[in-house]
This record gives C-alpha cells, structure tokens and sequence, in this order.
C-alpha cells in the first residue's frame, strides 16, 4: 500500500511545477512585449 500512494504524491507535484512553469513563461512573454513596444517608440 506504500508503492501506490508514492507514485500518486509524485504525479502531482510535477502537475504544480508544470502550472508555475506556465506562468512564468507568460509573464516572461508579456514581459518582453512591453520592452519590444517601449523599444518601437
């Protein structure tokens, strides 16, 4: 009974490092919009 609740703790910690992950590539992508457009001007 172990073996099982091992494996599920480990699926869903990579879930949440996938969500953070995603965020930060999209505040990283916004982020460089506002330089190339303050850059444009």
């Amino acid at each position: 009974g172990t073996s099982p609740s091992l494996d599920s703790g480990d699926e869903g910690s990579p879930r949440i490092e996938k969500c953070n992950y995603h965020q930060d590539i999209v505040s990283i992508k916004t982020g460089l919009l506002k330089l190339m457009r303050v850059v444009q001007e």
